[in-house]
């Protein structure tokens, strides 16, 4: 195995965080990334609708929400909860992450491309492998739980279109949702088939990106299929064109992205205290070069220069082949749900599967390419009990297991040069987890004003690795194995003094699990073969309330989290592994808010402070000093919008919207070479406006970033025989648009 001192800072925030044996692109080193409750159809609120209505469209009102097992009204959970109901998503064409992410306080998005997402709440991220932010879709949890496979760019971004809501759970998840939870969950909750009536709706539109043209085309239909079952189908196709431009080879929009989609469910209820149902999800990325922006560099350490300065001009790079990268997501899951009375019983199983195929131009060394092909399938079953709704005390028991395989190939292939036509480096890693648990939470009502909510769990992972290395003919295969078991726990109590006031405090828990390391015989003994899991602790009061006659919904929370074993990528003589790297902790504040003055204007804010640091150092080739920032999280982070709707004539009105985001300083990974460097502040513009025919017809024109900044979303390596050095992402650059939809 070939030795890594910098191979982890290669993609950094921009693709595969993990070269197997930490050796594929070593050689790099020594050379040179709930709608709202009544909302039964997409159409925007008419005018006419009431207060609450309208905040429920916003995110406010009477949206519910799962975050504890179980319908609740958003204004009633004891937890930082925020929801992006469909309504929401339609009026702001906020159908992908990096639109709708700016609606959630605290949640950050690190993008390389559409189909390697991080997520990061509350700040918590250290650059490491396995994700924090878990990804579940209903009842199917997606991703990956094991830090071999990358899991900390698996989150699924699927199109949010016909989607009832997007639900953000912040704070560690760890008593209900398990592992990887320890920033908190995403939750994509779908609209369910209505045996009650035939509905359809189709979208079309058509936006421009420096000058070149993009298309979407999206469509549901829901059937009835006799009184007691339903199929809902929806499908996607969406076409961004590119926007950067290749300075090496004079090409323009060199980055074009193609989505397509598809999701079905069936509901079936074959007598009134059971449903069933079936769903298939299908997506597919494929993208073309990254969203880079190359930089200018000192040539002495290959540090960017203050302030970023583009190298080749606005939006370009250089480099001497296109790469691409095609992901194909599939989530597939049924679900009873048997309510005899006394209880109610859900049994969920879900199959998810990933496979992600990549090139990168890599020709800095020996005139080579990497390709990367990652494979991962994952088996989840849950099984719980619970109590209704409304009792003096309440409960819910559970178990989980799940089981998931991972296969990730890495090639170098010489192009050019003295290795032309041969592999010069080959490796592949496969990854087995498994993993159960048993969870619980007990409700207890002291008054009808004050209660109390414990929860736990307890959760045990088996996990065992074989990789194997070829440089030039030699092969070295290796092995490892891990165990661990942790507990987490939840403490809720809440005081409701009327309707209107809900005042909560919650300490929770939160783990990643460890798993075993990937090294080449005979590492020295200093080496670790196992690294361990990392927990978190929250602590967190806030306050929901509804104001002025409920026409201002109000939900602020002040937390304080401490993270202990910080998972890290090291390197340690000479071998790239995973440890665990200190502590860290994360303070804030978040806050949002919708207010409906009058009747057909709705204003929302939101808004987060977090100081996410290191408290202790991290590993000395890392560079991480106590007190220095946990990366690409902003300080400070908000967004306003207000939107207006009022009657024109009969069944026609009008709508107008604007919206403003700021993103604060951050700091990228740590980095013993290049250390973190300071990415600046941004702010963005968004405006909409349209007209309603009734709930039949909708036409928006829209603009997106209309000052056209070159917002950056993270920072990392290239190495190209073009150009080496540093390269950041920028979020899309000023784009303007229409769609027309019908409903039935």
């Amino acid at each position: 195995m070939l030795p890594c001192s910098v191979c982890v800072g290669i993609r950094e925030g921009m693709g595969m965080y993990r070269n197997l044996g930490l050796g594929l692109l070593a050689t790099a080193s020594t050379l040179t990334l709930a709608a709202a409750a009544q909302a039964q159809t997409g159409a925007p609120p008419p005018p006419q609708a009431t207060a609450q209505q309208q905040q429920a469209a916003s995110g406010g009102g009477t949206v519910l929400v799962t975050a504890n097992k179980r319908q609740e009204q958003l204004h009633n959970v004891a937890q930082a909860v925020s929801a992006v109901t469909q309504q929401r998503v339609e009026q702001l064409q906020a159908f992908n992450f990096a639109d709708y992410t700016k609606f959630v306080p605290g949640l950050t998005l690190v993008q390389a491309l559409p189909g390697d997402n991080e997520l990061i709440i509350r700040g918590l991220n250290s650059g490491g492998d396995a994700a924090t932010v878990a990804t579940y879709i209903d009842e199917a949890p997606y991703g990956s739980s094991n830090g071999l496979a990358n899991g900390t760019l698996l989150a699924a971004d699927i199109d949010a279109f016909d989607m009832q809501r997007i639900e953000v759970d912040k704070g560690p998840q760890g008593t209900l949702y398990g592992a990887s939870t320890i920033g908190g969950l995403l939750k994509f909750v779908t609209n369910p088939p209505d045996p009650g009536r035939l509905a359809a709706e189709a979208e079309v539109g058509g936006d421009e990106v420096e000058n070149a043209w993009g298309w979407s085309a999206k469509g549901m239909l829901n059937v009835p299929l006799g009184p007691n079952a339903a199929l809902r189908v929806d499908g996607t196709d969406v076409q961004t064109p590119g926007f950067i431009r290749d300075a090496h080879r004079h090409l323009n929009d060199v980055n074009p992205t193609g989505e397509e989609g598809l999701r079905a469910s069936f509901l079936w209820r074959p007598v009134s205290t059971v449903s069933i149902r079936l769903s298939a999800i299908a997506q597919n990325f494929d993208d073309t070069d990254l969203d880079a922006v190359d930089l200018k560099v000192n040539p002495a350490t290959g540090v960017p220069l203050q302030p970023l300065m583009p190298a080749f001009g606005d939006l370009a790079n250089a480099r001497e082949i296109s790469g691409f990268n095609h992901v194909q997501n599939r989530i597939y899951n049924g679900t009873l749900t048997w309510e005899p009375g006394w209880a109610t019983l859900v049994s969920s199983t879900s199959y998810g599967t990933y496979n992600s195929q990549s090139l990168a131009d890599t020709t800095a060394i020996f005139d080579t390419v990497e390709h990367a092909n990652l494979d991962v399938t994952k088996f989840t079953e849950e099984d719980r009990l619970q109590s209704p709704a409304g009792q003096r005390l309440e409960w819910l028991a559970g178990v989980f297991y799940t089981r998931e395989n991972s296969n990730l190939v890495q090639r170098l292939p010489a192009i050019g040069g003295p290795f032309s036509g041969l592999l010069v480096e080959s490796a592949q890693l496969t990854a087995f987890y498994e993993e159960e648990a048993g969870f619980g939470t007990v409700t207890y009502h002291f008054t009808p004003q004050f209660d109390i909510a414990v929860g736990g769990r307890y959760a045990h992972n088996d996990q065992n690795s074989q990789s194997s290395v070829n440089i030039l003919g030699g092969v070295t295969p290796t092995a490892g194995s891990s165990s661990d078991s942790t507990w987490t726990y939840s403490v809720a109590p809440r005081w409701r003094p009327n309707p209107d006031l809900t005042v909560y405090a919650r300490i929770a828990s939160g783990y990643q699990p460890g798993g075993p390391n990937d090294i080449a015989p005979g590492a020295p003994s200093d080496v670790p073969r196992t690294f361990g899991p990392d927990t978190d602790v929250s602590y967190e009061i806030g306050a929901k309330a509804e104001l002025l006659d409920h026409t201002l919904s109000v939900d602020a929370d002040v937390f304080h989290i401490d993270w202990n074993n910080i998972q890290l990528i090291a390197v340690i003589a000479n071998t790239g592994v995973d440890v665990n790297g200190g502590r860290a902790s994360s303070d804030g504040v978040e806050a949002q808010g919708v207010w409906t003055p009058v009747r057909g204007l709705t204003l929302s804010a939101n808004g987060a402070y977090i100081d996410a640091r290191l408290t202790t150092p991290t590993n000395a080739l890392l560079g991480g000093k106590s007190g220095d920032p946990l990366p690409f999280t902003p300080k400070w982070s908000g967004t306003l919008d207000g939107a207006y709707t009022w009657p024109i004539n009969g069944d026609l009105d009008a709508f107008v919207g604007a919206t403003w985001t700021y993103i604060g300083d951050r700091k990228s990974s740590f980095s013993g070479s290049i250390g973190q460097v300071a990415l600046p502040n941004y702010n963005t513009w968004d405006l909409r406006a349209g007209v309603n025919v009734g709930r039949m017809w909708t036409v928006e024109v829209f603009g997106k970033n209309l000052g056209d900044v070159r917002g950056i979303s993270s920072l990392g390596g290239a190495l190209s025989a073009a150009y080496v050095g540093q390269s950041v992402i920028v979020i899309q650059p000023r784009t303007v648009g229409v769609t027309l939809t019908a409903r039935y």
